[in-house]
């Protein structure tokens, strides 16, 4: 599910372009009117923002956010107005063409084939090509590569993978005991493991790793190990997480880069923001608390700031007030499922989605949660709930 958050009511292409062109001019740009436009329209009214800027100005929309913004910031705005396709054709060539290609420039590789869908990663790959006037068989292939990625496992990534709904049980059975064959063997690189990779869709691939858990007792990627090609190991247990849990893979993804030792890696947390606000960054914020125990939204407050911060809360949707709270209850409960009129009741109460929300510790857990009151009793943010099935606990609201 998506967070980005459109307005009620979009203006024309040209009413946007005449926005931002506005936002551009004189000494100091207008970052905040960037933001408040950029951040609420998705890709294909961004695609007809930038379409209608050239025409009315004769100049590229990116040349004019590259020339009036720098940093992080303008970073992400930039990745965020291109066209999906262009933005990871440009997020693989810049890893291609790094100084020097480890095990981080190669997960990025795989982050960005297994998350996409078949049709959209050959897209992908031939608008590198067009782009670039390049081949990125050709570019992967540079000395630049380890050898070792280029001759195995480009061909679990590149063929034109299938694409199914459904799945043949007989077939998953099948390709299940070949994959414990070559895993008891040590032959990563054997046939039959190669090509399971390579031409089973998805949707199949996740239903043989879970095959393959219940009938041998390990997950698959616990058993892929003693190879003698550690870079190669590393690398397929990665597609795998990818296979089976993007949100999870991508939530790590985010908290590496929110913990890394050398400062806040702001490349792989722009990407990932960006790359999924129109896709599954909810999902990706849910297994990020259930990960960490700490809101996505709050962990990026603390190490971001100023217009870069709040572009990034854009992104994110503005939905502090839903997400803490659907993520808190998920925290102190298992078997929940009707937690509706509880949201709405505060939506109502709290003035919207423009507050964030932190609950008491003590919650207690029962089938049911309806609000019965909600009280102010100190004037000074904390509301006092009462709900059937909690103990009461100050729910604390300010604006986010």
């Amino acid at each position: 599910m998506a967070t980005l958050q459109l307005p009620q009511q979009v203006p024309s292409p040209a009413q946007d372009s005449e926005t931002l062109r506005k936002a551009f001019q004189g000494c100091i740009t207008d970052e905040k009117a960037v933001i408040k436009l950029l951040g609420r329209r998705n890709a294909a009214q961004r695609k007809n923002i930038g379409d209608t800027y050239q025409e009315l100005y004769n100049q590229s929309l990116i040349d004019s956010l590259d020339s009036k913004l720098s940093g992080d910031f303008g970073r992400a705005v930039m990745l965020w107005t291109c066209e999906p396709l262009e933005r990871d054709a440009r997020i693989l060539h810049k890893v291609l063409n790094s100084k020097q290609i480890g095990m981080n420039e190669l997960a990025i590789i795989i982050e960005i084939c297994v998350t996409s869908s078949p049709s959209h990663w050959r897209a992908i790959r031939d608008c590198y090509d067009s782009l670039f006037e390049s081949n990125f068989h050709q570019d992967m292939s540079s000395d630049i590569v380890p050898r070792t990625f280029v001759l195995n496992l480009l061909r679990f990534i590149m063929p034109f993978r299938k694409s199914l709904l459904t799945v043949d049980l007989d077939s998953v059975n099948d390709d299940t005991t070949k994959l414990r064959r070559a895993i008891e063997s040590k032959e990563i690189y054997e046939l039959d493991f190669g090509s399971i990779f390579s031409w089973r869709s998805f949707l199949e691939l996740k239903a043989i790793f879970e095959s393959y858990h219940q009938k041998y007792g390990n997950p698959i990627s616990e058993d892929i190990k003693d190879f003698g090609d550690e870079m190669l190991e590393s690398l397929v247990k990665i597609m795998i997480r990818c296979i089976v849990s993007p949100e999870k893979y991508l939530a790590e993804v985010i908290r590496a880069a929110l913990s890394c030792p050398a400062g806040v890696d702001h490349d792989s947390l722009i990407r990932v923001i960006v790359r999924r606000a129109e896709i599954d960054l909810t999902k990706v914020r849910e297994a990020y608390f259930e990960m960490t125990e700490t809101s996505l939204d709050n962990a990026i407050k603390c190490n971001t700031s100023g217009n870069y911060q709040d572009f990034l809360m854009a992104l994110l949707g503005h939905v502090g007030l839903t997400m803490q709270l659907t993520t808190i209850l998920q925290k102190t409960r298992k078997h929940i499922q009707r937690a509706g009129l509880f949201l709405v009741y505060l939506y109502k109460r709290i003035l919207g989605d423009k507050h964030d929300v932190f609950a008491g510790p003590n919650c207690g857990v029962n089938q049911h949660y309806i609000v019965k009151n909600l009280q102010e009793p100190s004037g000074n943010g904390c509301y006092l709930l009462h709900v059937e099935g909690f103990s009461d606990g100050l729910v604390r609201g300010f604006d986010g």
